[in-house]
Protein backbone atom coordinates (compact mmCIF):
# COMPACT_ATOMS: atom_id res chain seq x y z
CA UNK A 1 0.00 0.00 0.00
CA UNK A 2 1.31 3.88 -0.66
CA UNK A 3 -0.13 4.85 2.10
CA UNK A 4 1.45 4.24 5.59
CA UNK A 5 -2.24 4.18 7.51
CA UNK A 6 -4.91 2.09 7.52
CA UNK A 7 -7.92 4.05 7.61
CA UNK A 8 -9.93 1.18 9.33
CA UNK A 9 -7.58 1.05 12.16
CA UNK A 10 -7.94 4.95 12.81
CA UNK A 11 -11.71 4.78 12.21
CA UNK A 12 -11.87 1.51 15.36
CA UNK A 13 -9.34 3.57 17.65
CA UNK A 14 -11.91 6.90 16.89
CA UNK A 15 -14.67 4.40 18.49
CA UNK A 16 -12.72 3.44 21.13
CA UNK A 17 -12.39 7.40 22.03
CA UNK A 18 -16.19 7.93 21.54
CA UNK A 19 -16.55 5.65 23.26
CA UNK A 20 -14.03 6.51 25.79
CA UNK A 21 -15.60 9.67 26.37
CA UNK A 22 -18.85 8.69 26.82
CA UNK A 23 -18.11 6.67 29.43
CA UNK A 24 -15.89 8.71 31.33
CA UNK A 25 -18.49 12.18 31.19
CA UNK A 26 -20.88 9.50 32.56
CA UNK A 27 -18.20 8.95 35.35
CA UNK A 28 -17.28 12.24 36.19
CA UNK A 29 -21.03 13.31 36.56
CA UNK A 30 -21.05 10.75 39.34
CA UNK A 31 -17.98 10.61 40.77
CA UNK A 32 -17.20 14.47 40.93
CA UNK A 33 -20.74 15.98 40.89
CA UNK A 34 -22.54 13.06 42.43
CA UNK A 35 -24.99 12.44 39.93
CA UNK A 36 -27.26 9.38 40.47
CA UNK A 37 -25.54 7.68 37.49
CA UNK A 38 -25.44 3.95 37.38
CA UNK A 39 -22.15 3.93 36.52
CA UNK A 40 -21.97 0.12 37.39
CA UNK A 41 -24.81 -0.69 35.01
CA UNK A 42 -24.32 -3.04 32.37
CA UNK A 43 -24.74 -0.73 29.36
CA UNK A 44 -21.74 1.64 30.98
CA UNK A 45 -19.51 -1.15 32.07
CA UNK A 46 -20.22 -2.38 28.31
CA UNK A 47 -19.16 1.00 26.82
CA UNK A 48 -16.26 1.31 28.81
CA UNK A 49 -14.55 -1.99 28.44
CA UNK A 50 -15.53 -1.79 25.02
CA UNK A 51 -13.46 0.89 24.63
CA UNK A 52 -10.68 -0.46 26.89
CA UNK A 53 -10.35 -3.36 24.50
CA UNK A 54 -10.67 -2.10 20.99
CA UNK A 55 -7.95 0.34 22.32
CA UNK A 56 -5.48 -2.33 23.47
CA UNK A 57 -6.23 -4.50 20.14
CA UNK A 58 -5.60 -1.96 18.23
CA UNK A 59 -2.26 -1.07 20.01
CA UNK A 60 -0.96 -4.39 19.17
CA UNK A 61 -2.05 -4.25 15.61
CA UNK A 62 0.02 -1.20 16.01
CA UNK A 63 3.00 -2.67 17.24
CA UNK A 64 3.08 -5.50 15.07
CA UNK A 65 2.69 -3.02 11.69
CA UNK A 66 5.93 -1.21 13.05
CA UNK A 67 7.65 -4.51 13.16
CA UNK A 68 6.90 -4.93 9.77
CA UNK A 69 7.89 -1.42 8.81
CA UNK A 70 11.42 -2.05 10.15
CA UNK A 71 14.23 -2.28 7.57
CA UNK A 72 15.10 -6.00 8.61
CA UNK A 73 11.39 -7.35 8.43
CA UNK A 74 10.12 -9.79 6.03
CA UNK A 75 8.48 -6.74 3.94
CA UNK A 76 11.88 -5.24 3.17
CA UNK A 77 13.46 -8.11 1.57
CA UNK A 78 10.29 -9.14 -0.19
CA UNK A 79 10.03 -5.86 -2.23
CA UNK A 80 14.54 -5.98 -2.77
CA UNK A 81 13.80 -9.58 -3.83
CA UNK A 82 11.09 -8.00 -6.22
CA UNK A 83 13.32 -4.75 -7.34
CA UNK A 84 16.04 -7.06 -8.28
CA UNK A 85 13.65 -9.44 -10.23
CA UNK A 86 12.30 -6.74 -12.28
CA UNK A 87 15.37 -4.69 -13.14
CA UNK A 88 16.09 -7.36 -15.99
CA UNK A 89 12.99 -6.21 -17.58
CA UNK A 90 13.47 -2.36 -17.27
CA UNK A 91 15.77 0.43 -19.02
CA UNK A 92 18.74 2.01 -17.31
CA UNK A 93 16.46 5.11 -16.71
CA UNK A 94 13.95 3.56 -15.41
CA UNK A 95 15.40 1.39 -12.67
CA UNK A 96 17.42 4.28 -11.56
CA UNK A 97 14.02 5.98 -11.50
CA UNK A 98 12.81 3.03 -9.51
CA UNK A 99 15.74 2.79 -7.04
CA UNK A 100 16.04 6.47 -6.08
CA UNK A 101 11.95 5.82 -5.33
CA UNK A 102 12.65 3.02 -2.98
CA UNK A 103 15.36 5.27 -0.93
CA UNK A 104 14.51 5.05 2.64
CA UNK A 105 12.12 8.21 3.36
CA UNK A 106 13.47 10.32 5.95
CA UNK A 107 10.28 9.21 8.51
CA UNK A 108 12.15 5.25 7.84
CA UNK A 109 15.54 6.35 8.35
CA UNK A 110 13.87 6.78 11.97
CA UNK A 111 13.82 2.59 12.14
CA UNK A 112 17.39 2.21 11.24
CA UNK A 113 19.49 0.92 14.25
CA UNK A 114 18.96 -1.57 16.98
CA UNK A 115 15.14 -2.50 16.17
CA UNK A 116 14.48 -3.05 20.37
CA UNK A 117 15.32 1.10 20.99
CA UNK A 118 12.69 2.00 18.94
CA UNK A 119 10.24 0.53 20.64
CA UNK A 120 11.75 1.38 23.94
CA UNK A 121 11.65 4.99 23.03
CA UNK A 122 8.39 4.89 22.05
CA UNK A 123 7.23 2.98 25.78
CA UNK A 124 9.13 5.42 27.48
CA UNK A 125 7.76 8.31 26.21
CA UNK A 126 4.40 6.71 26.77
CA UNK A 127 5.21 5.83 30.49
CA UNK A 128 6.08 9.43 30.61
CA UNK A 129 2.78 10.90 30.22
CA UNK A 130 1.65 7.76 32.09
CA UNK A 131 3.73 9.20 35.88
CA UNK A 132 2.73 12.39 34.91
CA UNK A 133 -1.32 10.99 34.76
CA UNK A 134 -0.20 9.38 38.58
CA UNK A 135 1.54 12.74 39.65
CA UNK A 136 -1.36 14.77 38.87
CA UNK A 137 -4.03 12.05 40.37
CA UNK A 138 -1.99 11.66 43.50
CA UNK A 139 -3.46 15.34 44.15
CA UNK A 140 -7.05 14.17 44.89
CA UNK A 141 -8.31 13.31 47.47
CA UNK A 142 -8.87 9.39 46.69
CA UNK A 143 -8.35 7.52 43.60
CA UNK A 144 -4.68 7.98 42.09
CA UNK A 145 -3.71 5.96 39.04
CA UNK A 146 -0.69 3.89 40.11
CA UNK A 147 -1.26 1.48 36.96
CA UNK A 148 -3.55 2.78 34.37
CA UNK A 149 -3.93 1.84 30.75
CA UNK A 150 -1.05 4.43 29.18
CA UNK A 151 1.20 2.68 31.93
CA UNK A 152 0.18 -0.89 30.69
CA UNK A 153 0.49 0.30 27.16
CA UNK A 154 3.89 1.97 27.94
CA UNK A 155 4.76 -1.25 29.60
CA UNK A 156 3.56 -3.50 26.52
CA UNK A 157 5.43 -1.08 24.09
CA UNK A 158 8.76 -2.32 25.36
CA UNK A 159 8.05 -6.10 26.30
CA UNK A 160 5.79 -6.93 23.58
CA UNK A 161 8.74 -6.46 20.97
CA UNK A 162 10.64 -10.16 21.69
CA UNK A 163 6.69 -11.63 20.66
CA UNK A 164 6.71 -9.54 17.62
CA UNK A 165 8.67 -12.27 15.73
CA UNK A 166 5.85 -14.93 16.40
CA UNK A 167 2.74 -15.68 14.25
CA UNK A 168 0.38 -18.43 16.20
CA UNK A 169 2.05 -18.71 19.38
CA UNK A 170 0.91 -15.22 20.34
CA UNK A 171 -2.94 -16.65 20.44
CA UNK A 172 -2.03 -19.17 23.04
CA UNK A 173 0.03 -16.99 24.93
CA UNK A 174 -3.05 -14.29 25.04
CA UNK A 175 -5.18 -17.09 26.29
CA UNK A 176 -2.77 -17.72 28.58
CA UNK A 177 -2.65 -14.14 29.92
CA UNK A 178 -6.14 -14.28 30.32
CA UNK A 179 -6.43 -17.17 32.43
CA UNK A 180 -3.93 -15.76 34.80
CA UNK A 181 -5.74 -14.18 37.23
CA UNK A 182 -7.94 -17.38 37.64
CA UNK A 183 -4.87 -19.10 38.97
CA UNK A 184 -4.23 -15.82 41.30
CA UNK A 185 -7.98 -16.16 42.27
CA UNK A 186 -7.68 -19.89 43.45
CA UNK A 187 -4.26 -18.84 45.40
CA UNK A 188 -5.74 -16.02 47.06
CA UNK A 189 -8.69 -18.38 48.31
CA UNK A 190 -6.43 -20.75 49.08
CA UNK A 191 -3.70 -18.99 51.06
CA UNK A 192 -0.67 -19.97 49.05
CA UNK A 193 -0.07 -16.14 48.96
CA UNK A 194 2.01 -13.52 51.04
CA UNK A 195 -0.07 -12.08 53.90
CA UNK A 196 0.80 -8.40 52.37
CA UNK A 197 0.55 -7.60 49.03
CA UNK A 198 3.98 -5.24 47.82
CA UNK A 199 3.17 -2.14 45.74
CA UNK A 200 5.45 -3.67 43.14
CA UNK A 201 2.60 -6.55 42.34
CA UNK A 202 -0.09 -3.91 41.65
CA UNK A 203 1.26 -4.04 37.38
CA UNK A 204 0.84 -7.74 37.52
CA UNK A 205 -2.92 -7.43 39.13
CA UNK A 206 -2.37 -8.18 42.71
CA UNK A 207 -2.97 -5.23 45.43
CA UNK A 208 -3.87 -4.94 49.07
CA UNK A 209 -8.02 -4.21 49.91
CA UNK A 210 -9.57 -1.19 49.72
CA UNK A 211 -7.03 0.32 47.40
CA UNK A 212 -8.97 2.65 45.40
CA UNK A 213 -7.75 3.64 42.04
CA UNK A 214 -9.94 5.82 39.57
CA UNK A 215 -8.33 3.66 36.81
CA UNK A 216 -6.84 0.41 36.84
CA UNK A 217 -5.57 -2.11 33.58
CA UNK A 218 -2.99 -4.79 35.57
CA UNK A 219 -0.78 -6.95 33.00
CA UNK A 220 -3.23 -10.06 33.91
CA UNK A 221 -5.32 -10.44 32.20
CA UNK A 222 -5.42 -6.73 29.92
CA UNK A 223 -1.91 -7.68 28.26
CA UNK A 224 -3.45 -10.45 26.67
CA UNK A 225 -5.54 -8.34 24.12
CA UNK A 226 -2.18 -6.48 22.96
CA UNK A 227 -0.89 -10.14 22.29
CA UNK A 228 -4.07 -10.88 20.53
CA UNK A 229 -3.73 -8.01 18.28
CA UNK A 230 -0.53 -9.11 17.54
CA UNK A 231 -1.74 -11.81 16.61
CA UNK A 232 -4.40 -10.82 14.58
CA UNK A 233 -1.80 -7.84 12.57
CA UNK A 234 0.13 -10.65 11.37
CA UNK A 235 -2.34 -12.80 9.90
CA UNK A 236 -4.51 -9.49 8.49
CA UNK A 237 -2.32 -7.34 7.84
CA UNK A 238 0.72 -9.67 7.03
CA UNK A 239 4.17 -7.90 5.41
CA UNK A 240 2.31 -4.79 6.64
CA UNK A 241 -0.34 -5.88 3.31
CA UNK A 242 -4.26 -5.62 4.07
CA UNK A 243 -5.33 -9.54 3.28
CA UNK A 244 -8.76 -8.36 3.10
CA UNK A 245 -11.51 -6.72 1.54
CA UNK A 246 -13.48 -3.96 3.52
CA UNK A 247 -16.58 -5.50 3.02
CA UNK A 248 -19.94 -3.32 3.66
CA UNK A 249 -17.97 0.00 3.29
CA UNK A 250 -18.36 0.42 0.05
CA UNK A 251 -21.27 0.41 -2.65
CA UNK A 252 -21.75 -1.91 -5.38
CA UNK A 253 -19.58 -4.46 -3.26
CA UNK A 254 -19.42 -8.06 -5.65
CA UNK A 255 -17.45 -10.86 -4.73
CA UNK A 256 -16.34 -11.43 -8.30
CA UNK A 257 -14.26 -7.93 -8.28
CA UNK A 258 -10.96 -9.07 -7.94
CA UNK A 259 -9.65 -8.30 -4.36
CA UNK A 260 -7.18 -4.93 -4.91
CA UNK A 261 -10.09 -3.23 -6.49
CA UNK A 262 -12.11 -4.27 -3.46
CA UNK A 263 -9.33 -2.76 -1.20
CA UNK A 264 -9.06 0.30 -2.57
CA UNK A 265 -12.30 1.21 -2.78
CA UNK A 266 -12.95 0.35 0.73
CA UNK A 267 -9.92 2.47 2.02
CA UNK A 268 -11.36 5.48 -0.46
CA UNK A 269 -14.75 5.57 1.11
CA UNK A 270 -13.40 5.34 4.66
CA UNK A 271 -11.40 8.14 3.77
CA UNK A 272 -14.53 10.05 2.23
CA UNK A 273 -17.31 8.68 4.09
CA UNK A 274 -18.70 9.90 7.46
CA UNK A 275 -16.41 7.77 8.99
CA UNK A 276 -13.82 10.03 8.40
CA UNK A 277 -14.47 12.09 11.40
CA UNK A 278 -13.76 8.59 13.53
CA UNK A 279 -10.32 8.12 11.76
CA UNK A 280 -9.14 11.97 12.57
CA UNK A 281 -9.94 10.93 16.42
CA UNK A 282 -7.58 7.72 15.53
CA UNK A 283 -5.05 9.29 14.16
CA UNK A 284 -4.86 11.93 17.16
CA UNK A 285 -5.81 9.27 20.22
CA UNK A 286 -2.98 9.94 22.50
CA UNK A 287 -3.45 13.84 22.56
CA UNK A 288 -7.19 13.26 23.35
CA UNK A 289 -6.59 10.76 25.46
CA UNK A 290 -4.16 13.17 27.68
CA UNK A 291 -6.61 16.36 27.12
CA UNK A 292 -10.42 14.82 27.46
CA UNK A 293 -10.61 14.91 30.79
CA UNK A 294 -9.42 18.02 31.66
CA UNK A 295 -11.65 19.43 28.88
CA UNK A 296 -14.99 17.28 29.72
CA UNK A 297 -14.43 18.65 33.34
CA UNK A 298 -13.91 22.00 32.03
CA UNK A 299 -17.23 21.80 30.19
CA UNK A 300 -18.99 20.54 32.75
CA UNK A 301 -17.98 23.30 35.42
CA UNK A 302 -19.03 25.51 32.77
CA UNK A 303 -22.22 24.10 32.16
CA UNK A 304 -22.74 24.46 36.19
CA UNK A 305 -21.83 27.81 36.38
CA UNK A 306 -23.51 29.17 33.67
CA UNK A 307 -27.28 27.16 34.63
CA UNK A 308 -26.51 27.77 37.83
CA UNK A 309 -27.48 24.39 38.80
CA UNK A 310 -26.10 21.93 41.22
CA UNK A 311 -23.83 20.06 38.83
Amino acid sequence: MNSTRFPELDALRGLAILLMIIFHTSFDLFYFYHYSIPIDSPILVLIGHTSAILFLILVGISLQLKYFKLPNSKTHEYCHAELISASAELTPQILKQVQNDSRPSNSSRLLEGPAFLIFLKKGLQILTFALLITLLTSLLPAGTIYFGILHLIGTATIFTYPFLKFKHLNLFLALAVFATPRIFAFLLTTNYYLPTTPPWLLPLGLFPPRLFMLDYYPIFPWFGFILLGVWLASILYADRQRNFPLLGFFPNFSLTTNLPRRVKAGSQLLATSPLSLLSFLGRHSLPIYLLHQPLILGLLWLLSFFTRSNL
